[in-house]
C-alpha cells in the first residue's frame, strides 16, 4: 500500500508521530466497520459498536494531547490513509485470498508504483547513509513490517473479520506507550494511561466477538 505509506509520511510532516500511531488507527477501524456492513454485509452487535467508541475516544484522548493549529493537513492525510487501508481490508477479505497471497500482491504493486517514482522524481541520498542503517532498515521494513506484520495482519482479519482484525492495529499506541517506558523509561500520564485502558476494553469488545454458528 504505497499511498498508504506516502500519505502517512506527509501527514508527519504537518502533524506529531503520536497522532498518526493514535488518529490512523483509530479511524481506520470505525472505516472498516462501516465499509464492512454496506460491502460484506458484516453487521456489529451493540458490543462490537461499544468496542469502536472506546477506540476511537481513547485516540482521541492520545492525540489530543498534542493538538496544534496548522496540523489540519496533517489529520487531513491520515484520515486519507486510513480510508486507503480500510479499502485494503475489505477488499483482502472479500477476495479470500490466504495471508500470504494478500501480501505479496501487496509488495508487488508497492514496488511497481513507488520506484520508477523514487527513480524519476526524488533525490537518491541512500548513498550517503551509513551500511549499518540501510541493513537495520532493510530487515526491519523488509522482513519484519512488510512480510511478518502484513500477513499477521491479513490473517487477523481472514480469522476474525474486518473490523476485529483490523481493530488490533488500534494497540499501536499501547505498544509504543509500554516499549515507551521499558527502553526510554518515558512514564505516561494519567491521560495515556486511561486512553490505553479504553483502548484495550475497546479491542476485546470487538475480538470476543462470537460469530453465530
Amino acid at each position: 500500500m504505497p499511498p498508504y505509506a506516502l500519505l502517512t509520511a506527509i501527514g508527519l510532516r504537518f502533524a506529531p508521530a503520536s497522532q498518526a500511531a493514535a488518529l490512523t488507527p483509530g479511524l481506520m477501524t470505525v472505516l472498516v466497520a462501516l465499509f464492512g456492513i454496506f460491502l460484506l454485509k458484516e453487521m456489529l452487535p451493540k458490543r462490537g459498536w461499544l468496542g469502536i467508541a472506546l477506540i476511537l475516544t481513547g485516540a482521541f484522548a492520545v492525540a489530543s494531547q498534542s493538538f496544534e493549529s496548522g496540523q489540519s493537513y496533517g489529520h487531513l492525510a491520515f484520515l486519507t490513509a486510513a480510508i486507503l487501508w480500510a479499502a485494503f481490508v475489505i477488499a483482502v477479505r472479500r477476495s479470500g485470498i490466504s495471508a500470504l497471497h494478500a501480501t505479496a500482491i501487496a509488495a508487488v504493486i508497492s514496488a511497481i508504483f513507488y520506484m520508477p517514482l523514487y527513480l524519476v522524481f526524488f533525490d537518491k541520498n541512500i548513498t550517503t547513509a551509513p551500511l549499518n542503517d540501510i541493513l537495520t532498515q532493510a530487515v526491519y521494513q523488509g522482513i519484519f513490517t512488510t512480510i511478518i506484520g502484513l500477513v499477521a495482519f491479513n490473517r487477523a482479519v481472514a480469522g476474525l473479520g474486518a473490523a476485529a482484525g483490523s481493530a488490533l492495529s488500534s494497540l499501536i499506541p499501547v505498544v509504543t506507550m509500554i516499549l515507551g517506558i521499558i527502553f526510554l523509561q518515558e512514564m505516561p500520564s494519567l491521560t495515556e494511561l486511561i486512553a490505553t485502558f479504553l483502548i484495550i476494553s475497546g479491542v476485546l469488545c470487538l475480538t470476543l466477538i462470537r460469530k453465530p454458528r
